[in-house]
């Protein structure tokens, strides 16, 4: 896999979200700023509340617990309202998930075409989010295709 070391934990999955809060270099920039996120909805969510309503799924380094909890990040990942601050962190999940069992799971439940939907949206002419795009890349980049063809 060509993901880089170390894992993320929780509070770099925060910080990575809070992209106005901070300098972090991983994942790239992903959510543009702050200001951004909250023009683009009229919900108040914060990574945090978000990480926190999240974490029975998710191990110490961010991850996906196991590959029983996999059902229930893609049922959360396929809400059609998914606010981009939640989308920015359930990519940072998956990405810190490397658990073959677990990404093998996550990819023949439908996890593959629920990240090609967002890089596609993201590509949107005029609505380009091209921190998001490379993320989603990258992360892609660290799944096992093997099989989905």
């Amino acid at each position: 896999c060509r993901c880089p070391a170390p894992y993320l934990c929780l509070p770099d999955l925060v910080r990575g979200v809070a992209i106005a809060e901070t300098s972090y270099s991983c994942p790239d920039a992903v959510c543009a700023s702050r200001g951004k996120l909250d023009e683009m909805s009229n919900v108040d969510i914060t990574p945090e509340k978000y990480l926190e309503d999240l974490a029975p799924l998710l191990g110490q380094t961010g991850c996906i617990k196991s590959a029983h909890d996999v059902d229930k990040i893609i049922s959360r990942m396929e809400d059609p309202n998914l606010l981009l601050v939640a989308k920015c962190i359930l990519t940072g999940v998956i990405k810190a998930t490397k658990a073959p069992s677990t990404l093998d799971k996550f990819m023949s439940c439908g996890g593959w075409a629920i990240l090609n939907v967002w890089l596609e949206n993201s590509m949107k002419k005029g609505e380009e989010n091209y921190p998001f795009i490379i993320f989603l890349l990258d992360v892609s980049a660290c799944m096992p295709v093997a099989g989905l063809c």
